[in-house]
């Protein structure tokens, strides 16, 4: 669904001039596709989910830094991947999983993973998809 380029305009400057709602609006249209960004990142639905709350935070800050010469989607981008590397950079080293240690003896239980090797997350299709599961959507049924 393409918008009217004059609609989105016209959104657009009552975006640099302070409007709340004409913001909340122009975010709409990027929701989405932000958090699978930050989610691809991140790799934690949760993580992805205080980033995009982070880049709309940001984004209502500095709106005087839009400048308008550019796309709103581009700003947008640019401020949610400074986020996700301010997150990244503040979250500890991660083990990689082959240099934790020998492998367990044969026949014994694996000792319970550490937490923080989890790297990836997994959300719902309609967190990242939008369309979910085809068979479901023509029973009439969502996932």
């Amino acid at each position: 669904m393409e918008s009217d380029p004059t609609e989105e305009q016209t959104t657009l400057a009552r975006v640099r001039r302070g409007d709340e709602a004409a913001f909340a609006s122009a975010l709409a249209a990027h929701e989405r596709s932000l958090f699978r960004h930050c989610y691809r990142m991140l790799g934690s639905g949760p993580d992805a989910e205080d980033a995009l709350q982070e880049t709309f935070l940001r984004a209502w800050r500095r709106l005087e830094t839009f400048d308008a010469a550019g796309a709103f989607g581009g700003w947008l981008y640019r401020i949610a991947t400074n986020v996700c590397l301010d997150a990244l950079r503040s979250k500890r080293a991660r083990v990689d999983p082959i240099s934790i240690g020998p492998p367990s003896d044969p026949g014994r239980m694996p000792e319970v993973p550490d937490p923080e090797l989890f790297w990836v997350e997994p959300v719902g299709s309609a967190s990242i998809g939008g369309v979910g599961d085809p068979k479901t959507k023509s029973s009439g049924g969502r996932t």
